[in-house]
């Protein structure tokens, strides 16, 4: 089936619901609340991936790929559960068995029980109600997530150098880089003390992960070319801070939702004029 980005959300939502009934079996069965913090990363990392890449990348998405994407959804949890930050202490293999489990509920969720419940749900690509948002191709949606991708390397490529070992010393950065590096901010300072992460590895991550959303939020609102507004923001990326990133994102998504909302009351059907 086709499934729209609001779509993936709410079958996502409606799939958690046996796989929370299964954690909460498991916890009044145990007392071990540490399925309560497995469950979690379960769905916030699969509502990530719909949010982040399913969207942007997949519309028709056969039965088979859905078995693929639970085993990528596999690596990513089991990679963040070794985050002391989150204290996951399930043995490995007892956290693969939940997850199987909780994902054959979700299987049978959307296999079964939303067709049975809610008739128009695959029409509806797999929302609750008719959305009216508005959409872009898939091609679009593709080649604006290529593109950030693109110019995200283009710029970040010395990073890539910086987890080499050896070279975090040798490589000239931006005196703003090596600023935020050597003399961090508190809070880049506690983010990094509580996910027990080194502070490089913090400032490279959080500056990938904005530095991506702001390439690609601009491409979808500046009016130019793909390739021209890749272009531009690579060009900003290279001149700003984290802090000014973290700004510059924001704000670029924000106005994004408001415009969308905007298109979204502009597209509601007006009612009939009564005589």
């Amino acid at each position: 089936m086709c499934l729209t980005a609001v779509g993936r959300l709410h079958t996502r939502l409606t799939s958690l619901l046996l796989p929370l009934a299964l954690a909460l079996v498991l916890i009044a069965g145990t007392g071990d609340g540490v399925y309560a913090r497995v469950f979690g990363l379960m769905a916030l990392s699969g509502i990530g991936l719909d949010m982040l890449a399913y969207s942007w990348l997949i519309a028709f998405q056969p039965r088979w790929l859905f078995v693929l994407l639970g085993g990528l959804e596999w690596l990513v949890v089991s990679r963040l559960a070794t985050l002391p930050m989150l204290q996951i202490t399930l043995p490995q293999a007892a956290a693969l068995r939940f997850y199987l489990a909780s994902w054959l509920l979700a299987w049978l969720s959307i296999e079964w029980l939303l067709p049975l419940l809610h008739p128009r749900w695959a029409e509806l690509g797999g929302a609750w109600w008719p959305t009216r948002w508005p959409r872009m191709a898939l091609a679009q949606r593709r080649a604006a997530y290529g593109w950030a991708w693109a110019a995200l390397l283009l710029v970040g490529s010395p990073w890539l150098v910086l987890w080499l070992p050896g070279f975090a010393t040798s490589v000239s950065w931006q005196r703003w880089h090596m600023l935020a590096v050597y003399v961090p901010p508190s809070w880049l300072s506690g983010l990094a003390l509580r996910t027990s992460l080194s502070l490089l590895s913090v400032y490279q991550l959080l500056w990938l992960g904005l530095g991506f959303a702001w390439l690609l939020g601009g491409q979808l609102l500046w009016p130019l070319s793909r390739w021209q507004a890749a272009l531009l923001g690579a060009l900003v990326l290279a001149l700003v801070s984290l802090n000014q990133l973290l700004w510059l994102a924001a704000g670029v998504w924000l106005t994004l939702a408001v415009g969308w909302g905007v298109k979204r009351l502009q597209l509601r059907p007006t009612a009939l004029a009564q005589p």
